[in-house]
């Protein structure tokens, strides 16, 4: 029978080798300090070369000072006794608070939306590629039940993946097969201590009110509950690719008009099998709205729409941020025009730093000291730049490439981005015109002006890259 020791070890070396991870390879490993957290992390020590590990503590300021300075300095001994450096990013005093009033949600899911965003954006700003967290079958069990309560779709219900590519960032779990008293196990066993989180023990928080009222009646029932919660998780994640392939099929009939809009024949999508229509509406608006969060009631207001609009005398029929046009046999689907336009001086444009633009739109500026050439984003000397300021697209900007100057438009029409999502399109000028183009966040290309192309080897160089910021609480 195997030990704890060579379970946990084993559970990593799987996931590693499905995901080509090597001694070599630089790795962000999420560090709450908890048993969870410290077995992984001192587990990654016996596979990882020490200098590519990367600790990243998370303060979301919800507990006393006292107890997160107390579990700061624990954390901080425990890496230094596994020879880790620890980064501590501390989100704020109310920044929980303040989040989940943004997005008019609870106190736990802000914070974990918080916590990736911190997470990711390290990982960006750090060339690091590949995030762990020490997600376990506890957790798997709890994210299904919740799932089912709250009627997700089937790929919802895959609940939490071992794998996930998110932002440019793989997140793996290892230690999915494996429960939290396990983890605690191989946490004694290795004569280490870990914190523990005082919320954790009171029914403040929904998690925690399931794990108590819920989850540990149910495991005295079923004990081998979190192994079939496991089971179910891989079946829904295999039934949700099925599904997707049945919606790639099906999207074939639908066409991209010129200007981003969807059209398709109205007789066609109605004869579909009514779960498969739905599916095929979110797929269509996630076309139109890329990574934002969309919701199920938008949806249930389309199908209502699409059902209401052959009876019309008028043509169309507006539906919150979505128009609905009748054009013969065919319905369009197109985003009600939203009218951007931002300016935003750049003060510091050599520092480290996250710049959130309108519409969701990050652009991260990255130290460029590892000057080894594997980071994705565009290479500025940003020490030459005069005046720089981060902008919307105009009609009269233009961008001096190597061969030709181009207008940003045309340029932008020939990554494949919809014209109604162009002008959300941020772009770097300065007193010498239009230094970078930031199309990667739309699915195009981040394109730089010839002029400031910096040598791979500048020391002074800086790493610009764009993305839009993901809804993280369904990773």
């Amino acid at each position: 029978m195997c030990t704890i020791e060579e379970r946990v070890l084993s559970a990593l070396d799987e996931c590693f080798a499905q995901a080509s991870i090597s001694q070599h390879t630089p790795v962000g490993v999420a560090f709450s300090g908890g048993s969870d957290s410290l077995a992984l992390l001192h587990a990654v020590c016996r596979r990882i070369n020490r200098p590519n590990i990367h600790p990243i503590y998370v303060n979301h300021r919800l507990r006393s000072r006292a107890e997160l300075e107390r579990e700061q300095l624990l954390n901080e001994a425990n890496c230094h006794a596994l020879g880790l450096k620890l980064t501590i990013i501390d989100l704020g005093e109310g920044a929980v608070a303040d989040e989940a009033r943004r997005r008019g949600r609870g106190i736990e899911e802000a914070a974990r939306h918080l916590r990736y965003e911190a997470l990711l954006r390290h990982c960006h700003m750090h060339s690091i590629t590949v995030l762990l967290t020490a997600h376990n079958s506890d957790d798997q069990l709890e994210t299904l039940l919740m799932r089912f309560a709250h009627a997700s779709s089937i790929s919802a219900l895959a609940a939490i993946r071992r794998r996930r590519l998110v932002a440019g960032v793989t997140i793996l779990r290892p230690l999915l097969s494996l429960s939290h008293r396990d983890l605690a196990e191989y946490v004694r066993g290795q004569g280490l201590a870990s914190s523990e989180d005082s919320t954790n023990s009171e029914a403040v928080y929904l998690r925690n009110r399931l794990r108590k009222e819920v989850k540990k009646p149910l495991l005295s029932l079923f004990p081998n509950a979190r192994q079939s919660a496991t089971t179910l998780a891989r079946r829904f994640e295999e039934t949700a690719r099925i599904l997707e392939s049945l919606i790639d099929q099906a999207l074939q009939k639908v066409s991209v008009d010129e200007g981003g809009s969807l059209r398709f024949e109205q007789r066609w999508f109605a004869s579909l099998d009514g779960a498969l229509a739905e599916l095929l509406l979110y797929r269509m608006v996630g076309m139109l709205e890329g990574d934002a969060r969309i919701a199920q009631s938008s949806i249930e207001a389309l199908k209502r729409g699409l059902s209401q609009l052959e009876g019309r005398s008028q043509p169309t029929l507006d539906i919150g941020p979505y128009r609905l046009e009748r054009d013969g046999q065919m319905v369009i689907l197109s985003p009600i025009a939203v009218t951007w336009s931002y300016s935003m001086s750049l003060s510091e444009p050599s520092c480290a730093q996250v710049i959130a633009l309108p519409g969701g739109v990050e652009v991260v500026i990255a130290s460029g000291d590892r000057g080894d050439g594997s980071d994705s984003g565009l290479r500025i000397d940003a020490s030459h730049l005069i005046d720089p300021v981060i902008r919307s697209v105009r009609s009269f900007d233009e961008i001096a490439l190597a061969k030709a100057t181009v207008r940003v438009g045309k340029l932008l029409s020939g990554q494949g981005i919809a014209p109604h999502l162009r002008a959300q399109v941020p772009i770097l000028v300065d007193r010498s015109g239009v230094v970078a183009v930031f199309g990667a966040a739309f699915g195009g290309r981040d394109r730089i002006a010839e002029r400031f192309k910096a040598p791979l080897a500048h020391p002074f160089t800086n790493i610009y890259s764009s993305n839009r910021r993901v809804n993280y609480s369904e990773i």
